[in-house]
This record gives C-alpha cells, structure tokens and sequence, in this order.
C-alpha cells in the first residue's frame, strides 16, 4: 500500500498543475471573446455616430434647400408689391410675405442646430476613430498574447498526458476505479492532502482525528466525509 500512496501523492502533484492548466485552457477562449465583444462595441459606437451624422447632414441639405426656395419665393412677392394697386391684394400679399419670414426664421434656427449638431458629432466621431485605434492596437496585442498562451499551455498539458497515464496504470484497479469516478464527477483532481490542521485540502472540511490517523498509517485507502476525494499525506511522512 506505501509504494500506492506514493504514486498517488505523484498523481496529486501532477494532477494540480494539470487541472489548474486546463481551467486555464477553458477561460482563454472566453477572453479572446470579450475582446472581439470590445472591438465590436467599438466599432458599433463609431457607426452609430457616423450614421447620425449622415443623417443630420441629409437634413440640413433638405432645410436649405427649403429656406432657398422660400427665399426665392419671398424675393418675388416682395418685387411685386410695387406692382400692385389693390389695398386688398397688397395687404394678402404682405401676410404671406410675412409668413415666409416667420417659416424662414424657424428653418433657418433648425439649420443651425443641425450644423452645431454636425460639429458635435465630428468631433464625437474623431475621438472614437483615435479611441478605436489605440485601443485596437491593444486590442491585438493582447489577443496575439492570448493566443500564443494558449498553444504553450496546450502543448504542456498534451506533455502531461503521458506521465498522468502511466501514473494512473500503476494504481491498483480498485483504486484506479475509484480515482477515475471521482475525477468524472468532479472534473478535476481526485486526490487532496491531509492538512496541518487536520482538514480536507479539497473542501477544508474538519476531519476526525480517527481518519486523519488512519491517513497518516496509509494501510488502506481513505476518502473524505465532506467532498469524497481521495486523501494522502502532504509530505510522504505515512506510518507504513
């Protein structure tokens, strides 16, 4: 039973850093994600304020088109009223002069808006374009740093592998059922040491003296009440 003990004490070790590996495996794809979320908010943002600024300037284009026209339309009425003799003719003429002026007034005052709505938005849209540049500078760098982390993980846990297998093949078939159960249903390590202050180094749970005991003499395997892992010493100090 000493020479399984210590295969599984040589499990444990390589067992953690393994799984803390591939934890680190299955968050990178995560972060890539986030980033290309980022870039595309990015990138959402300039358009929107690139799309309302074609829109304003579409706009203003058609208030002075609308404000020439009522120009024009002005001028001439107010060449005809040396024209005309009629008081009743005259006074008409002059409200719809008058009217013209009051519709300019109002064009003219949302022209203006839009044109300082245009001047908001361009400078809106050149900080998001310097924005969007330094950042998707950044943006890059740490993908390309995500990517290469990836792959030196990904080869040291595919170098992991065969070492794991071995030490697996050399526990016993009881213990090695026991051990692959656990690490199925837990999704990582199965072996967790006794702790100096006699709890589970998987779930801290507080163990009975007895069972610490029966851990430290190594006769026989011993799992956890609290989270069912497979218990060893930390430092090879069993009794047997």
């Amino acid at each position: 039973m000493e020479t399984q003990i210590k295969v599984l004490r040589d499990l444990m070790v390589l067992d953690k850093e393994y799984f803390d590996l591939r934890n680190r495996l299955a968050k990178i794809p995560l972060e890539l994600a986030q980033l290309d979320q980022h870039e595309t908010a990015l990138r959402r943002a300039l358009l929107a304020d690139e799309s309302r600024l074609t829109q304003c300037q579409r706009d203003r284009r058609q208030l002075e088109a609308q404000i020439q026209d009522r120009q024009e339309t002005r001028r001439k009425y107010e060449q005809q009223l040396y024209e005309i003799r009629e008081n009743r003719e005259l006074q008409s003429l002059q409200r719809e002069i008058e009217y013209l002026r009051e519709g300019l007034s109002e064009l003219e005052e949302k022209a203006v808006a839009l044109l300082e709505l245009e001047e908001t938005l361009e400078k809106e849209i050149r900080t998001l374009r310097e924005e969007a540049k330094g950042k998707q500078g950044g943006i890059e760098a740490k993908r390309k740093k995500l990517d290469a982390e990836f792959q030196e993980i990904d080869r040291s846990v595919q170098g992991m592998v065969g070492s794991r297998d071995l030490l697996i093949e050399a526990l016993g078939p009881p213990i090695r059922s026991k051990y692959k159960r656990i690490v199925t249903a837990k999704g990582h390590g199965a072996i967790v040491p006794v702790g100096g202050d006699g709890s589970c180094g998987g779930c801290y749970y507080k163990l009975p003296p007895q069972t610490v005991a029966e851990v430290k003499i190594g006769a026989e395997l011993i799992v956890c009440e609290g989270c069912g892992k497979i218990l060893v010493t930390a430092h090879g100090n069993n009794a047997s």
